[in-house]
């Protein structure tokens, strides 16, 4: 709320008191950490003013139901009368690669392996690698780790040589688009950030996140709340084993799950009804000019150009 290392915290002081009717407004994830550590830091931080003083609105991209920063990080009630919970945050399909378009062509379900960047996916990629090695039989699905640009460079080459003697598992460094190979997976095997969380629930896959825990445990907050849900499995970091891994992947292929509670994912247009909302509120000398307002209709009618 105050920038990365508190920069904006004089500008957006600077800006209330210079031009009071400048609409500001926070976005936050659905989690941003741990409630104790989130509140010991924006108490060290003075985040709490800024939010009860300087912002006009704060968008929370999730669903109170899912879990609550209101309760969570103890916000006042003056900050909690400016949160509005918009939903997560729907991505639209993209194309699928080429390379992975080709491992379809056996039949066999694919399953995608992904840890974001990559910079700790590390554990996760040798211990699925490892239970793919171990299977005795030819794996019965076709699996692509993404391993990501940041993994480094001697765990790329750990990886590769884990996956070479592997029928079925291929391992890409990146991927034009990683929403279209999760729309292309029939499973999903990730880390639980909020990016790649919002793709897997965008397209309905069954999923087992492996959060991490550390530096923060945001994630595993996230994947805990929609296991709850039904909507993902989930096993925490230290039981990811290969064996356990495996279990989960022929658990996410073997057939009917029970009815999850869905989310919402309409939060792209929310925002857009709560800016319109805030802009609409302004005195006629400071409202911008049609043109230049975000269009509620549009948003509707072309998500991904309003997303750009």
């Amino acid at each position: 709320p105050a920038g990365l290392k508190g920069e904006a915290r004089a500008m957006l002081t600077d800006l209330r008191r210079r031009r009071p009717a400048t609409r500001l407004v926070l976005g936050l994830r659905d989690v941003v950490d741990d409630p104790s550590a989130t509140v010991g830091a924006w108490r060290r931080e003075g985040i709490y003013p800024l939010l009860d003083e300087v912002y006009d609105r704060i968008l929370v991209y999730g669903q109170r139901d899912v879990f609550d920063p209101v309760a969570a990080y103890g916000l006042s009630a003056r900050a909690a009368a400016k949160v509005r919970f918009v939903g997560y945050l729907r991505r639209a399909a993209e194309p699928v690669p080429a390379e992975v378009r080709a491992l379809r062509s056996d039949g066999r379900p694919l399953v995608l392996v992904t840890a974001g960047g990559g910079g700790d996916g590390a554990p996760l990629f040798d211990a699925f690698a490892r239970g793919c090695a171990a299977h005795t039989a030819p794996l019965p699905f076709r699996a692509v780790v993404v391993a990501g640009p940041f993994l480094p460079a001697e765990d790329a080459r750990r990886l590769r040589r884990l996956a070479e003697p592997v029928d079925g598992l291929t391992v890409l460094a990146s991927v034009p688009g990683l929403a279209g190979v999760i729309d292309a997976a029939d499973a999903v095997v990730a880390m639980a950030g909020y990016n790649t969380t919002c793709e897997i629930l965008s397209f309905g896959k069954p999923a087992l996140l492996v959060p991490r825990t550390h530096p923060r445990r945001e994630q595993l907050i996230r994947a805990a709340a929609l296991q709850r849900r039904g909507l993902v499995d989930m096993l925490p970091p230290e039981a990811a084993t290969p064996e356990r891994l495996m279990a989960g992947v022929a658990a996410l292929l073997s057939g009917p799950r029970r009815a999850p509670r869905p989310v919402a994912l309409d939060g792209l247009e929310r925002v857009a009804d709560e800016l319109v909302a805030l802009l609409d509120g302004l005195p006629s000398d400071d409202r911008p000019d049609a043109a230049s307002r975000p269009r509620r209709a549009a948003a509707h009618a072309h998500p991904e150009e309003a997303r750009r």
